[in-house]
């Protein structure tokens, strides 16, 4: 399974990185990591260390995201690229572990997209 930015799905990406600028999309994904939170702790397959990786990610992701249109440091870059890498190999481990259909959540993840460009689209008319 390839999640990050296949080719064939990077014109969508960055139609909506674009439109909803950066920030949003840092606070986007700081969303999501609490939702990913609370779904694993529910099904009681939350640990400290993956608690650990995705509070570091929102906590790097939570100083970036104040500074609209700011380039970040190479640093920062560094930092959130090892939580991201990070948090996709317990993803990927957690994804193996209950047996999770990798081409459904590829299928999810570009129904998701495509919604995001109908919306788009959308407040345009």
């Amino acid at each position: 399974m390839r999640i990050i930015l296949m080719s064939e799905t990077r014109p969508k990406t960055k139609m909506i990185v674009d439109h909803y600028g950066q920030q949003d999309e840092c606070h986007q994904l700081q969303e999501e990591c609490g939702e990913l939170i609370t779904e694993l702790a529910e099904a009681d397959m939350m640990n400290n260390k993956m608690i650990a990786g995705l509070g570091r990610l929102i906590k790097e992701l939570n100083h970036f995201c104040r500074k609209e249109k700011t380039r970040m440091p190479e640093e920062g870059k560094g930092k959130i690229a090892t939580e991201i890498a990070d948090v996709l190999v317990s993803i990927e481990n957690v994804i193996y572990a209950i047996g999770l259909d990798a081409d459904e959540i590829m299928k999810q993840m570009e129904e998701k997209r495509d919604r995001q460009i109908r919306r788009i689209k959308g407040e345009s008319n």
